[in-house]
């Protein structure tokens, strides 16, 4: 029985990390087609699939967006570190390579990632 009950963990967990995902993935889709002001977190879990009332699950406000783009990013460096060859390269290379991978993972979504950025450099976020 406590078997079965760990899988039902598992999926309801991977469940919940792909609606995460899929809102993020609407919310940088909306972001490149008409820019970061115009993504709205509704209408991103509504293109995505997600009930309104468990978007707060996710995500509280637009900026918990920005977080989790960046956390996309850190997870693809982390990965990427993670792997055996990766261990076996010189200092700077391990360096380059990991930079490399994280602006790799935000230039998917260059235009949403640099107006995201630039948001925050404005004198209210500062």
């Amino acid at each position: 029985m406590q078997r079965r009950s760990r899988h039902w963990r598992d999926d309801t967990v991977t469940q919940r990390r792909e609606a995460r995902d899929r809102i993020l993935d609407a919310a940088l889709e909306i972001a490149e087609t008409r820019g970061w002001e115009a993504v709205r977190l509704a209408e991103a879990a509504h293109s995505a699939g997600v009930a309104l009332a468990d978007l707060p699950n996710w995500f509280r406000e637009k900026e918990d967006l920005v977080d989790a783009w960046f956390e996309r990013a850190d997870r693809a460096l982390l990965a990427d570190a993670a792997r055996p060859e990766f261990k076996g390269l010189p200092p700077r290379a391990r360096l380059h390579r990991a930079i490399m991978t994280w602006l790799r993972t935000l230039a998917t979504h260059r235009r949403a990632t640099r107006q995201m950025v630039l948001t925050h450099l404005e004198p209210g976020h500062v």
